[in-house]
């Protein structure tokens, strides 16, 4: 497998085959067909978000695996695993939790905040961090790598006016 760093839509060859690994979602929030609307991850891409950050696309022999990227919210917290997507046959292999999330969490060393967010569409993933913080078996995803047992549940926030879940890194 290969990783590619990307921080916009300038290189044309790893935008290709993110967009083939995407060109079939449903979601707005991921199809290429839907460039125009302000939360696209291509639109993102093109207006600058990941600049201050990265977004990582996974690949082996030209096929699209996964994808997902880092970058700064504001001066003390970065947002890490933003706009994540993993294609169905890779869904149960916790690539995001064993190559993506520990380059970001290097790379985002020095935020005094690092996040993961979503939102009431993915609340099982916040009801995993809640269980975990508790001490209580997380019966959901029981198989997650351990780097995401550091992140606490810290509640909702308006993020990109957009409500969000929040976990918070504990170092």
């Amino acid at each position: 497998m290969n990783i590619h760093k990307i921080h916009d839509l300038s290189n044309t060859n790893v935008v290709s085959i993110l967009k083939s690994g995407l060109k079939f979602s449903d979601e707005k929030n991921y199809s290429p067909y839907f460039f125009d609307i302000n939360s696209n991850l291509f639109y993102i891409l093109q207006h600058g978000r990941f600049i201050d950050g990265a977004y990582y696309v996974i690949e082996e022999d030209g096929k699209y695996i996964a994808s997902a990227g880092w970058n700064r919210y504001n001066h003390n917290t970065a947002l890490v695993l933003a706009r994540a997507f993993v294609s169905k046959p890779y869904r149960t292999t916790y690539i995001m939790g064993e190559m993506l999330l520990p380059l970001m969490l290097e790379e985002c060393k020095n935020f005094e905040n690092v996040w993961i967010t979503c939102n009431e569409n993915n609340r099982a993933i916040y009801d995993w961090f809640e269980r975990s913080a508790s001490g209580m078996k997380p019966t959901l995803f029981n198989n997650w790598p351990d780097i995401y047992k550091r992140f606490k549940p810290i509640g909702e926030m308006s993020i990109y006016y957009t409500q969000q879940l929040v976990a918070q890194l504990e170092r």
